[in-house]
Protein backbone atom coordinates (compact mmCIF):
# COMPACT_ATOMS: atom_id res chain seq x y z
CA UNK A 1 0.00 0.00 0.00
CA UNK A 2 1.40 3.37 -1.15
CA UNK A 3 1.57 6.37 1.54
CA UNK A 4 0.89 9.71 0.83
CA UNK A 5 3.79 11.53 2.71
CA UNK A 6 3.28 15.41 0.98
CA UNK A 7 0.52 17.38 -0.04
CA UNK A 8 -0.61 20.89 -1.53
CA UNK A 9 -3.46 22.19 0.72
CA UNK A 10 -5.79 24.91 -0.86
CA UNK A 11 -2.93 27.36 -0.72
CA UNK A 12 -0.96 25.74 -2.66
CA UNK A 13 1.69 25.15 0.32
CA UNK A 14 2.82 21.65 0.31
CA UNK A 15 1.99 20.16 3.67
CA UNK A 16 3.96 16.75 5.12
CA UNK A 17 1.57 16.58 8.32
CA UNK A 18 -0.20 12.96 8.24
CA UNK A 19 -3.73 14.67 9.76
CA UNK A 20 -3.56 17.87 6.78
CA UNK A 21 -2.88 15.01 4.96
CA UNK A 22 -6.09 13.00 5.52
CA UNK A 23 -8.00 16.34 5.84
CA UNK A 24 -7.41 17.38 2.58
CA UNK A 25 -7.96 13.77 0.81
CA UNK A 26 -11.24 13.61 2.60
CA UNK A 27 -12.57 16.61 1.59
CA UNK A 28 -11.49 16.77 -2.04
CA UNK A 29 -13.56 12.87 -2.12
CA UNK A 30 -16.22 15.17 -0.59
CA UNK A 31 -16.22 17.58 -3.40
CA UNK A 32 -16.18 15.30 -5.82
CA UNK A 33 -18.84 13.20 -4.78
CA UNK A 34 -20.98 15.87 -3.49
CA UNK A 35 -21.10 17.51 -6.80
CA UNK A 36 -24.47 17.52 -8.61
CA UNK A 37 -25.98 18.37 -11.45
CA UNK A 38 -28.65 21.17 -10.96
CA UNK A 39 -30.05 21.13 -14.86
CA UNK A 40 -30.75 18.13 -16.55
CA UNK A 41 -29.65 20.39 -20.06
CA UNK A 42 -26.10 20.51 -17.89
CA UNK A 43 -26.12 16.81 -18.46
CA UNK A 44 -27.45 16.17 -21.73
CA UNK A 45 -24.81 18.57 -22.89
CA UNK A 46 -21.88 16.78 -20.91
CA UNK A 47 -22.77 13.83 -22.60
CA UNK A 48 -23.13 14.75 -26.15
CA UNK A 49 -19.83 15.48 -25.55
CA UNK A 50 -18.97 11.67 -25.74
CA UNK A 51 -19.08 9.43 -28.53
CA UNK A 52 -21.54 6.33 -26.56
CA UNK A 53 -22.02 3.80 -28.67
CA UNK A 54 -25.65 3.96 -30.06
CA UNK A 55 -28.07 0.85 -31.07
CA UNK A 56 -29.50 0.77 -34.54
CA UNK A 57 -32.75 0.55 -35.06
CA UNK A 58 -32.11 -3.07 -35.73
CA UNK A 59 -30.95 -3.80 -31.91
CA UNK A 60 -33.54 -1.75 -30.76
CA UNK A 61 -36.29 -4.13 -32.00
CA UNK A 62 -34.85 -7.11 -30.97
CA UNK A 63 -33.53 -6.23 -27.19
CA UNK A 64 -34.16 -9.81 -26.29
CA UNK A 65 -32.37 -11.85 -29.25
CA UNK A 66 -29.34 -13.81 -27.70
CA UNK A 67 -25.88 -12.89 -27.24
CA UNK A 68 -23.71 -14.69 -30.22
CA UNK A 69 -20.26 -16.32 -29.41
CA UNK A 70 -19.02 -14.16 -32.34
CA UNK A 71 -19.87 -10.85 -30.48
CA UNK A 72 -18.69 -11.41 -27.50
CA UNK A 73 -15.45 -12.87 -29.86
CA UNK A 74 -15.67 -9.82 -31.80
CA UNK A 75 -15.90 -7.51 -28.33
CA UNK A 76 -12.70 -9.41 -26.60
CA UNK A 77 -10.66 -9.02 -30.45
CA UNK A 78 -11.16 -5.15 -30.13
CA UNK A 79 -10.62 -4.59 -26.45
CA UNK A 80 -7.50 -2.33 -25.87
CA UNK A 81 -3.91 -4.61 -25.47
CA UNK A 82 -1.90 -1.57 -23.33
CA UNK A 83 -3.99 -1.19 -20.80
CA UNK A 84 -3.96 -1.94 -16.90
CA UNK A 85 -6.04 -5.02 -15.95
CA UNK A 86 -9.66 -4.37 -15.03
CA UNK A 87 -11.24 -4.94 -11.55
CA UNK A 88 -10.48 -8.53 -12.10
CA UNK A 89 -7.18 -8.41 -12.33
CA UNK A 90 -7.25 -9.48 -16.07
CA UNK A 91 -5.74 -7.59 -18.90
CA UNK A 92 -7.32 -8.13 -22.22
CA UNK A 93 -4.28 -9.73 -23.38
CA UNK A 94 -5.63 -12.65 -21.38
CA UNK A 95 -9.28 -12.48 -22.74
CA UNK A 96 -7.54 -12.80 -25.76
CA UNK A 97 -5.58 -15.49 -25.59
CA UNK A 98 -8.25 -17.84 -23.66
CA UNK A 99 -10.99 -16.41 -25.45
CA UNK A 100 -12.24 -20.46 -26.50
CA UNK A 101 -12.27 -21.06 -22.88
CA UNK A 102 -14.09 -17.73 -21.63
CA UNK A 103 -16.84 -17.46 -24.43
CA UNK A 104 -19.25 -20.06 -23.13
CA UNK A 105 -18.64 -18.90 -19.72
CA UNK A 106 -19.84 -14.97 -20.62
CA UNK A 107 -22.14 -16.25 -23.29
CA UNK A 108 -24.26 -18.24 -19.58
CA UNK A 109 -23.53 -15.18 -17.68
CA UNK A 110 -24.74 -13.28 -20.27
CA UNK A 111 -27.48 -15.38 -21.24
CA UNK A 112 -28.60 -15.50 -17.21
CA UNK A 113 -28.46 -11.67 -16.96
CA UNK A 114 -31.11 -11.40 -19.56
CA UNK A 115 -33.59 -13.78 -18.21
CA UNK A 116 -33.44 -13.11 -14.92
CA UNK A 117 -32.68 -8.83 -15.21
CA UNK A 118 -29.92 -9.02 -12.83
CA UNK A 119 -26.34 -8.17 -12.85
CA UNK A 120 -24.38 -10.52 -10.53
CA UNK A 121 -23.59 -8.41 -7.60
CA UNK A 122 -19.56 -8.47 -8.25
CA UNK A 123 -20.53 -5.91 -11.32
CA UNK A 124 -21.61 -3.21 -8.74
CA UNK A 125 -18.55 -3.34 -6.57
CA UNK A 126 -15.67 -0.74 -8.05
CA UNK A 127 -12.61 0.24 -6.33
CA UNK A 128 -10.82 4.05 -6.43
CA UNK A 129 -7.42 3.88 -6.64
CA UNK A 130 -5.27 6.98 -5.58
CA UNK A 131 -2.41 7.22 -8.40
CA UNK A 132 -0.01 9.65 -6.84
Amino acid sequence: MIQINKIRNDNANVTTNPTEIKIITRNNYKHLYAHKVEILEEMDTFLDTYMLPRLSKEEIGTPNRLIMNSKIESVIHSLPTKKSPGPDGFTAKFYQIYKEELVPSLQKLFQNTEEEGLLPNSLYETSIILIP
